[in-house]
Order: structure tokens, then C-alpha cells, then sequence
């Protein structure tokens, strides 16, 4: 597969060894780099996530001295995919922290199943998510202070979402490393409800769990690499995973998402314009695959101070308008 974005080309070649051979072309004042190396991939969903990764972070690579970008070698390349094939670390000494943080979790685009009682294991980073149950049972039970400050912001999202209003762990022993069952309380004007078991309630709640604690913990990593967190999630919890976005976005931390969703870009789009974040249009950026044929063409795109999307090709947006314009009529 073949990806382009002005003067940068990206090809991914999957070979008989069940590697891919990547082939990136940087081009710039004139002058041509090419880059090719056989690399393993866990799978090919981390393709899309490695090409916007190689696209924002293709700065990286320039010269101190002569401002001009290199050839990448060999050591340059394991630095570029030691942060995509192996960013999953299980928590380390505070002394080895800021190291460990300045590597990109990247998440699955299906995020691990519901169960309705859960062993205690060890909570080591995984992309689907299967550790957060066990993470989340060992923060309320060890740590109040820290559970308390995830255990609010998970409940504000729920909130905020219309997905659930109290998050809570359930020990089924006295022991610390008892079994236990991780629920949900759905409130309602006349009443608090009852706790439901995980698996009892909608699945968006257990899809959308490991991103938002992900996101949430105390020791979270300064770049994210999430691909279709609204899996599952109805509009009005797209739309709230947007909000959060922007919240957790800024300078220290970047967020790079694969998604299929308006709603989820339109609310980045109006929380920006309508100053409910700190972040700026020029803070956001939209990177568009626009498929012809097997190639990729991929769009930048950027924001103006009124929210509206600029440099969008033709026909950008039209499969809703069409179907909008038929909703009403016209």
C-alpha cells in the first residue's frame, strides 16, 4: 500500500516472510532521501498508525548543524520503529519513568471482551486493553488517592457520554489478590440504579474502558497511536471521546487517531472554535486518506479560527451531504 502527502511517499510491501518492506522518500530543498528496510509488524492494522506517525514526527530527523534532513540510516530507523513494534511497558522504577513515558502507546481498533470475573494477574500494557480491569482493581485497592482522582474522570466521561455514572471494583475475596468483578451504575433522575457487572451492560462501556484509562493514569505516555476508539460507541459517545481529546491534548501530549467518525472530528472542530479547550485550529491537525484505486492520497488538512475545515479535495464530506440532502427532500 502505497501513501503520499506533498513530497513525502510511504509504501508498505508485505513479503513471504510475513514482514513488511517499507520504502519512505523524504524530498525536500531540492534534494531526494530514500530510505528501504524489511521490518516485522505485529499486524497490518499498524500500518495506518506508523504513517502518521512517520508523518508528524518527520522533523525529527534533520541535521543540528546544517538544518538540512539526512539520510536515515539504520540507527535512526530502529528509533522510528522501536516506538511503533514494542511500546508496551509494564511500570518501572520513578527513576526510569520519563524514559518509558516518551514511548507512543498504540492501541487496537478492537479493544479486549468483557468478563464477568476477573483473576488477579499482572498488569502489564497490552493493545487491546486485557490488563485494565486488573490495573484498575489494583489502584483501588492499593493506592485511594490515585483511584479516587481516575475513578472521578472515568465518571465524568460516563457521564458526559450518557454511557454509565459510577465505575466501581467489586473484590470477591478478602485477600488482595482475590477475583473480582469490575461495575457500572446507570443513574436516572428518580434513581441512582443498580450496579450491573461489565458484560451486563452495553458493550461500548468495556470497548471504550481501555482508552480512557489509557488516557487517564498517572503515568500515561506523552504520544498516543489510537485506531477507532469509537468502536461501538453511539454518537453522543463519539462526540464525548472528542471533548476528552482535546482536554488531554497539548503541548506535552499528543494524540493520533485512526477514526471513521464525524462525530467525534466535528466536536474537535466546534470544542476549538467555541474556546472550550486550549487547544488552537493550528494545534489540530486532519490527515484525509483518500483512496483511488490501491494507491493512498493523503490530504492535510487544517482549521480556521471558525472551526471550518480547509484544503479539503472534492468531494470530502459529500457521502453526508448527499445523504442529508435526501433525509429532508431536496
Amino acid at each position: 500500500r502505497r501513501f503520499t502527502q506533498g513530497e513525502i511517499w510511504f509504501e508498505a510491501e508485505r513479503t513471504t516472510d510475513e514482514k513488511y518492506l517499507i520504502r519512505l522518500k523524504l524530498s525536500e530543498d531540492g534534494k531526494e532521501h530514500n530510505f528501504e528496510q524489511s521490518r516485522f509488524l505485529r499486524d497490518e492494522n499498524m500500518l495506518v498508525p506508523l504513517v502518521s506517525l512517520v508523518l508528524s514526527i518527520k522533523r525529527e530527523y534533520r541535521s543540528d548543524k546544517d538544518d538540512e534532513i539526512n539520510v536515515i540510516d539504520d540507527s535512526s530507523a530502529d528509533r522510528l520503529y522501536s516506538r511503533i513494534s514494542d511500546p508496551y511497558q509494564s511500570r518501572r522504577r520513578p527513576a526510569d519513568r520519563r524514559r518509558r513515558e516518551d514511548r507512543p502507546f498504540a492501541g487496537a481498533p478492537v479493544r479486549s471482551r468483557p468478563r464477568r470475573t476477573y483473576d488477579q494477574t499482572r498488569p502489564s500494557r497490552d493493545p487491546e486493553g486485557e490488563y485494565i480491569p486488573t490495573y484498575l482493581a489494583r489502584v483501588s485497592h492499593r493506592n485511594q488517592k490515585e483511584w479516587k482522582t481516575l475513578k472521578d474522570a472515568l465518571e465524568s466521561f460516563g457521564h458526559s457520554s450518557g454511557l454509565f455514572d459510577e465505575i466501581s471494583v467489586k473484590s470477591l475475596g478478602s485477600s488482595d489478590g482475590a477475583p473480582f468483578q469490575i461495575q457500572i451504575r446507570k443513574a436516572s433522575d428518580r434513581s441512582r440504579g443498580s450496579r450491573r457487572n461489565l458484560i451486563d451492560v452495553g458493550y461500548g462501556v468495556s470497548q471504550t474502558l481501555p482508552v480512557l484509562t489509557e488516557l487517564l493514569r498517572d503515568d500515561a505516555p506523552s504520544m498516543f497511536l489510537l485506531q477507532q476508539p469509537e468502536v461501538h460507541l453511539h454518537p453522543k459517545a463519539q462526540a464525548a471521546l472528542g471533548s476528552m481529546f482535546c482536554n488531554i491534548a497539548g503541548k506535552e501530549r499528543q494524540i493520533i487517531v485512526e477514526t471513521h467518525s464525524d462525530y467525534l472530528i466535528d466536536r474537535v472542530r466546534m470544542d476549538v472554535r467555541d474556546g472550550n479547550t486550549s487547544l488552537k485550529p493550528e494545534d489540530v491537525s486532519i490527515l484525509y486518506f483518500e483512496s483511488n484505486g490501491l494507491d493512498v492520497k493523503i490530504h492535510s488538512l487544517q482549521l480556521d479560527k471558525d472551526g471550518n475545515v480547509q484544503g479539503q479535495p472534492e468531494g470530502y464530506g459529500q457521502f453526508f451531504m448527499d445523504e442529508m440532502n435526501r433525509s429532508i427532500g431536496l
